[in-house]
């Protein structure tokens, strides 16, 4: 992939703070974040994406809850992937949009603001054509990277952002990041920081 060059700024996603840069990937440690989120069951990581994004615009439409009545409501697109048990299984994708309005009460039972807890990643950023097929081979990468550095990883899921900016090469710019693997006392700390 071409270098990836952001023309958004990091208030635009979700917040962080660069712990390290290595080879390959960077170390972020995010913050607890508000986020509205659907979720799809599917094989196809691009098509949960579209079918959620769709979702959680029809449900704005139907609320009068218009983010800010521009295209930019939907940057960033981040998704949380719990992979299914086996290669062709369907697999949970909980597609989320920054800054939640307050839901009502009559609220469509499959949209709920969800809090994304703090964690700390291994962020991996590409930029491309928004493929199934793309970001698998960059989570591939990314998975060599972090075995060849002995990092070990939370396999219970991960996440995707997509933030709709074109790059200088035509691309989108896209994360996928694996969550670091935490015990209990770990949590605790950053929760209370």
């Amino acid at each position: 992939m071409a270098a990836l060059t952001r023309t958004f700024t990091q208030s635009q996603g979700p917040q962080y703070v660069l712990s390290d840069k290595r080879d390959g990937y960077e170390v972020r440690s995010y913050k607890e974040s508000k986020w509205i989120a659907t979720t799809v069951m599917g094989t196809s990581w691009k098509a949960a994406i579209d079918a959620g994004v769709g979702n959680l615009l029809d449900y704005f439409a139907r609320s009068g809850k218009n983010q800010t009545g521009t295209s930019s409501a939907i940057i960033p697109v981040v998704t949380k992937i719990v992979p299914g048990e086996g290669p062709v299984c369907h697999s949970t994708f909980e597609v989320m949009l920054a800054d939640p309005p307050a839901l009502s009460s009559d609220s469509d039972a499959s949209v709920k603001v969800v809090v994304m807890p703090p964690m700390t990643a291994y962020v991996a950023q590409y930029s491309g054509p928004v493929s199934d097929q793309i970001m698998i081979d960059e989570a591939e990468r990314l998975t060599d990277a972090l075995s060849r550095d002995g990092v070990s990883v939370s396999d219970a899921h991960y996440y995707t952002t997509t933030y709709g900016t074109v790059s200088q090469e035509g691309g989108i710019a896209m994360d996928v990041w694996f969550v670091a693997k935490y015990n209990y006392w770990t949590v605790l700390i950053a929760r209370r920081q």
